[in-house]
Parts: C-alpha cells; structure tokens; sequence
C-alpha cells in the first residue's frame, strides 16, 4: 500500500489515535473515503474526456 512497510503503517496509526480522539476516528476515515472517491471520479472524468479529444 503506497509503498510502506508494516512498521510505517503502525507508526502512522499510532500518531493518528493520539492526534485523532478514537471516538473520532471512523467519521475521519469516512471523510477521507468520500474525498477519495470524488478524487477518483473526477480524473476518471477528466481522462475519458482527454481520450475523447484524442480519437
């Protein structure tokens, strides 16, 4: 997953449970998903358009 080991995944949930109060932490993973998944939307997008123009 991007790259990282399993010790830089635990070291990034750690920092995340102290930043980020537990209680919290599912509402801020599901705003990260839908961020996300807008993103991949959008250059899904963005890049059928591009081929289009192409053809």
């Amino acid at each position: 997953m991007f790259g990282l080991g399993m010790g830089e995944i635990l070291i990034i949930g750690t920092v995340l449970i102290l930043v980020i109060r537990p209680k919290d932490l599912p509402k801020v993973f599901r705003g990260l998903g839908r961020a996300y998944g807008e993103i991949r939307r959008f250059t899904s997008s963005f890049m059928r358009h591009i081929n289009t123009l192409d053809s």
